[in-house]
């Protein structure tokens, strides 16, 4: 079986996106912010909520918020979740070949880091704006 790792700094990074990004979520309260010693993340991805809401956080309104199964999760309810998000990743552009809803149910972290990895490159490439960056102005400046 082959060994996958992660960086702890990586990790660390990880969980700073995520809390940044979704710390005041309402949907996400109790849960945040996530700490980042342990498997804080990796759990708190464990029913499907937090990976929708990162996507729709990289490409907003990829997922409806009223799809997302949010009360009484069973596991029923948290692979659906999981489903939407594996489909929705792959929508917005991410590499989700050999992930499955119950890698996320598990929790297994070096397929959670992936994913939330190319969530976050996804969406950084889409705030770039190349027709008025704020940078070109100085092209225009003498000196």
């Amino acid at each position: 079986q082959p060994s996958h790792s992660y960086s702890e700094e990586g990790k660390v990074a990880f969980f700073d996106w995520v809390n940044d990004c979704l710390g005041q979520d309402p949907d996400l309260a109790g849960r945040m912010p996530i700490k980042a010693e342990g498997e804080g993340l990796f759990q708190a991805c464990s029913d499907g909520i937090l990976l929708c809401k990162l996507i729709n956080e990289a490409m907003p309104d990829t997922i409806d918020e009223r799809v997302i199964n949010k009360k009484g999760l069973s596991l029923f309810k948290k692979s659906e979740n999981h489903v939407l998000c594996i489909n929705s990743a792959k929508a917005i552009g991410c590499n989700v070949v050999n992930i499955g809803p119950n890698d996320l149910t598990e929790g297994r972290p070096y397929l959670i880091m992936g994913l939330i990895w190319q969530n976050i490159k996804i969406g950084l490439f889409a705030r770039i704006n190349l027709s008025s960056p704020p940078e070109f102005d100085r092209l225009l400046e003498e000196g």
